[in-house]
């Protein structure tokens, strides 16, 4: 709703300018109702991409979170709740390190402000361990994933490592 918002922000803001060039508001009206419905169009096609990757995301077993600059857990998916145990509301008062054994959460900071905290969008890093935590406390193995985003805030991807036994 706020890209929509925006963009019919800046539509407006390209019809007051038009209006100043001689051209008619007709033109100016059809220009802006033929971009608008364009970017709609884009807009849909993408939102059904993004509804593709999280099913392809959901199906791999992969678990899911939005880590914010603070490193607490701003967002939390239906498989993080599976790998580690705890919900969503639950996993939003956490901070990202308290999900590693206390031995591990030193090296796992320095790996995580490594990966995020350079501040370049679309780094990635990815870390094995075997000391991440279940809400049970039993140890987790896993391979995480980091990546960058530009507001400071990094997506996590969990995959939990089964041992053969398991």
């Amino acid at each position: 709703s706020y890209l929509l918002i925006a963009l019919s922000a800046a539509f407006l803001l390209i019809a007051i300018v038009m209006s100043g060039t001689g051209v008619t508001d007709a033109e100016v009206k059809g220009t802006v109702e033929t971009n608008f419905q364009q970017l709609n169009a884009e807009l849909r096609q993408l939102l059904t991409e993004m509804d593709d990757v999280a099913v392809a995301l959901e199906a791999s077993g992969a678990g899911v979170a939005r880590v914010g600059p603070d490193r607490r857990i701003k967002r939390w998916d239906a498989n993080c709740t599976r790998i580690f145990g705890y919900n969503s509301h639950e996993a939003r008062s956490l901070l990202v390190e308290e999900l590693m054994t206390e031995e591990f959460r030193g090296e796992h900071n320095a790996r995580y402000h490594e990966a995020v905290g350079q501040g370049v969008a679309g780094t990635v890093h990815t870390i094995e361990c075997d000391q991440a935590l279940h809400k049970d406390g039993r140890r987790i193995s896993l391979r995480l994933t980091l990546v960058a985003l530009e507001n400071g805030d990094a997506v996590a991807l969990f995959y939990q490592i089964q041992s053969p036994s398991e």
